[in-house]
């Protein structure tokens, strides 16, 4: 039972519609379907929360798939004994924002469909519950339409309907970063209908430094004559330890780092470059949780992830052009057809940090 008057309006508004229902409903997986590869495939996860978990259907799958602890909840389903009993698998009638597990019990909390049939005074303390449970991922598809079925008072089955700007404002105070997903392999998809998204709740930044960090632009034209480049020159460690940071570069880093854990990834196929790297760091006074080297700008994609956020300039050719003028547009291709998150920098932190909404 709820002590929540905001979550009895809910369950009596729902269980008013299922109560005649019990038998007649055919559950599927429809809303879950963009999320199995990322689920099934790319992690490896070990336990999962399904909130809003209908007769278990996804469970189930998830059982047969590995996953070790499963746990469903449902305020309505459970009650009514739709849910269909699966070996191994938990079920509760609780509301996300009253369930008593400890914070991080769970690699993975999803909710499929849900969100938009909680009471809309109850939706700030839903998404919190929920962040606290997962240890890093959330995957939700959230409807932005109202519902095709009302209950016997007339009473629509979404109670907030509202479109993804909405929701993605509540992400954005609360410091997450997410990745959209396609639905398009869905029959009835339409993407102002709905939004299908995997919500990172422990986000990896992956920050380039040359150019993003430093005055790289600046060494490269200092050592360049007749559009010719002395790389030697150039690329030697005086000159790179010579790098002025950019400003607000520090400052920024230190920001972010209270939201993610910073990592510098970087494009640099010289010798020594991870040593020279951490020296220029250090000497800087830069905050960073970790350095990956790699030796061409495309080699960074493989760390990439849904997720995680990307700033880089991505730009080339500083020899005979503006900095942040000619860029790695097969990288930024890639970045798009994967939808990773990315910021492209140009030259100026304090807009980044503004599109962050940290200024």
């Amino acid at each position: 039972m709820s002590n929540r008057p905001n979550n009895l309006i809910a369950k009596n508004i729902h269980k008013d519609f299922y109560k005649d229902k019990v038998g007649k409903i055919i559950w599927t997986e429809r809303w879950a379907k963009p999320f199995h590869n990322f689920i099934f495939e790319e992690n490896n996860f070990n336990s999962i929360l399904d909130i809003g978990c209908g007769d278990g259907t996804f469970l189930k799958r998830c059982k047969q798939n590995g996953i070790e602890q499963c746990v469903g909840t449902d305020i309505i389903t459970v009650d009514l004994g739709i849910v269909k009993p699966v070996k191994g698998v938990r079920y509760f009638n609780t509301p996300a924002s009253e369930l008593d597990f400890p914070d991080r019990s769970f690699d993975i909390v999803t909710s499929f469909e849900c969100l938009e049939h909680v009471h809309i005074d109850e939706v700030d303390a839903t998404l919190d519950r929920m962040f606290s449970l997962t240890k890093e991922f959330l995957c939700l598809s959230i409807a932005h339409r109202k519902s095709g079925e009302e209950n016997s008072k007339g009473e629509n089955l979404h109670l907030t309907v509202q479109d993804w700007n909405w929701w993605a404002e509540k992400l954005k105070k609360r410091g997450f970063i997410y990745s959209i997903l396609d639905g398009s392999d869905i029959d009835v998809y339409l993407p102002e209908e709905r939004t299908y998204v995997i919500i990172n709740t422990n986000p990896v930044l992956y920050c380039d430094l040359d150019s993003t960090l430093n005055t790289h632009w600046k060494r490269i034209k200092k050592h360049t004559i007749n559009g010719v480049c002395n790389y030697d020159l150039a690329f030697s460690r005086e000159e790179i330890l010579s790098d002025e940071p950019l400003e607000g570069a520090k400052e920024a880093l230190i920001k972010l780092s209270k939201d993610y854990k910073v990592v510098i990834l970087t494009a640099r196929p010289f010798a020594d470059a991870f040593n020279i790297t951490k020296q220029w760091l250090d000497n800087n006074n830069f905050y960073y949780d970790d350095i990956i080297v790699v030796n061409r700008s495309k080699d960074k994609l493989t760390y990439l992830s849904k997720g995680s956020l990307f700033i880089d300039d991505l730009s080339r050719k500083h020899e005979n052009n503006p900095p942040y003028t000619v860029l790695y547009n097969e990288t930024i291709e890639e970045l798009e057809k994967r939808k990773l998150n990315y910021i492209l920098f140009k030259g100026d932190w304090s807009k980044v940090m503004n599109e962050l909404g940290y200024e």
